[in-house]
């Protein structure tokens, strides 16, 4: 839920301080916009993460840089939001997440060790 809320302020305020906006930059400002809102509901929160994660290093990177934008992204958030994004897209969606809902809640059975009885 950090995690994604701290991605939507990042492309909401990528979007906002663009004064000539390319494709690019619009592109990134949306991702991370939308995969934000996403990984807040917990919504195909695997795919939301990745994309996150990557619109996060595009736009930490200045790969893609908005023309004329006064907006610098702090190095450090942008790690966390990296780093957080990527452990969620391994570890999935939560117990009380929109996925939770929609395909139900999974339990893992790990056998005992027949070399331990």
């Amino acid at each position: 839920m950090i995690a994604g809320g701290a991605a939507a302020t990042q492309g909401s305020l990528y979007l906002a301080h663009t004064t000539e906006p390319t494709a690019g930059s619009w592109s990134l400002g949306f991702l991370a916009l939308i995969g934000g809102l996403a990984l807040v509901a917990g919504f195909y929160t695997p795919g939301a993460a990745v994309v996150v994660s990557a619109a996060t290093l595009f736009i930490a990177a200045t790969w893609i840089p908005p023309a004329g934008a006064s907006f610098r992204m702090d190095r450090v958030a942008a790690i966390l939001v990296i780093v957080d994004g990527m452990a969620l897209a391994l570890l999935g969606p939560g117990a009380h997440s929109v996925d939770a809902y929609r395909f139900g809640h999974r339990e893992i059975a790990i056998p005992p060790d027949p070399r331990h009885r």
